[in-house]
């Protein structure tokens, strides 16, 4: 058993890793996403899915729970009576369905996928960074109150307004060009 359980939280990891870097981290799916699948495209800021990709909680099916950050992400995502349904189901969900429940950001013609997620992640990647990493902190930290979220902001916007980044932010604004953000 202990083997098993190292190897779980060793998958666990990866999940932390993926859901604390500064950096988006985009999934792309083209097929089906099942079991610890679905759920490591949960843990990704960003979702993108091809028009015949399939999502299914599998794990009801063959005697697991869902691990990889499942039972924490999907009820997030989409309340704990839905989260329920799905994981207790292990029906396969459509692409379509993802969409309305907000597990997927966008839906492409599966032979368009990898050049409209290119695409996305190239544009995505002209923000400034310090400002994407910080705001990916907050929106996950779930368990902040309005009062600790309104500390943050205090505190992390003071920081930011004294960054190179904001400074060639409002220089692009004023003369009408595109930002060319460092990171600093």
């Amino acid at each position: 058993i202990q083997q098993r359980r190292c190897f779980i939280e060793k998958v666990g990891q990866i999940v932390k890793l993926i859901y604390n870097m500064p950096k988006p981290v985009i999934a792309m799916v083209n097929g089906v996403a099942a079991g610890a699948g679905f759920n490591l495209a949960l843990t990704c800021d960003l979702v993108f899915a091809s028009d015949t990709a399939r999502f299914v909680q599998s794990f009801a099916k063959v005697g697991l729970i869902p691990d990889c950050g499942g039972l924490y992400l999907l009820a997030k995502t989409v309340g704990l009576q839905k989260a329920k349904e799905i994981m207790f189901t292990a029906e396969p969900l459509s692409a379509e369905e993802c969409m309305k429940l907000g597990l997927i950001n966008n839906i492409v013609e599966q032979d368009k996928l990898k050049e409209h997620v290119q695409e996305f992640a190239t544009a995505m990647a002209r923000s400034a960074p310090l400002a994407v990493a910080m705001t990916k902190k907050a929106l996950n930290n779930t368990r902040a109150s309005l009062d600790d979220v309104l500390d943050f902001e205090s505190y992390v916007q003071a920081m930011l307004l004294g960054t190179d980044d904001y400074a060639e932010g409002v220089a692009a604004f004023k003369e009408k060009r595109a930002p060319d953000f460092s990171g600093k």
